[in-house]
């Protein structure tokens, strides 16, 4: 009786062996699976790009940013440049108080008191103004009035 009760554990094992076999070949040989897998590596691959495309831009913003610090640097060279020609060659006082006035390095203002005073009529202006004076001799205040274009109210027979 022994043996056939091996001969059953036997047969019980072989079956739970190869059902998991078969259930584990089921399982990487579905459609579905193979599908995901390839979903996963496509997912790599595209954040890959990604990641790749980020230091791209990374690297043109880096790039950009010290191309406009050497056009600055260009940029005041030559601003430098004209004003030292302007003030040795120009005897023109406005000339030269105009780009005094706009330099971009830091220097002490100068003593003179015509050259303030050139400068102040150069940069002298009236502030625009946000309203139109009223055609209407009457009204008083422009276009931004609070009263503008109301008629005053007459006495009623009501009020009185």
């Amino acid at each position: 009786m022994e043996s056939t009760s091996i001969d059953w554990l036997s047969y019980g094992l072989t079956f739970i062996l190869g059902s998991a076999i078969g259930a584990l070949l089921t399982f990487w040989l579905q459609p579905s699976n193979q599908k995901s897998r390839q979903l996963e590596k496509q997912l790599s691959e595209t954040e890959q790009h990604q990641a790749e495309y980020q230091d791209k831009v990374t690297e043109h913003f880096a790039e950009t940013a010290e191309l406009f610090t050497e056009l600055t640097t260009q940029y005041k060279k030559v601003y430098d440049h004209l004003s030292k020609s302007s003030q040795e060659l120009c005897n023109n006082d406005v000339i030269t108080d105009q780009l005094k006035l706009g330099e971009l390095t830091e220097q002490p203002a100068v003593s003179d008191q015509t050259e303030k005073d050139t400068a102040d009529e150069t940069m002298s202006f009236e502030m625009p103004k946000d309203y139109a004076h009223s055609s209407d001799k009457n009204q008083q205040g422009g276009t931004l009035s609070e009263d503008f274009g109301l008629q005053k109210k007459r006495d009623s027979p009501i009020d009185s």
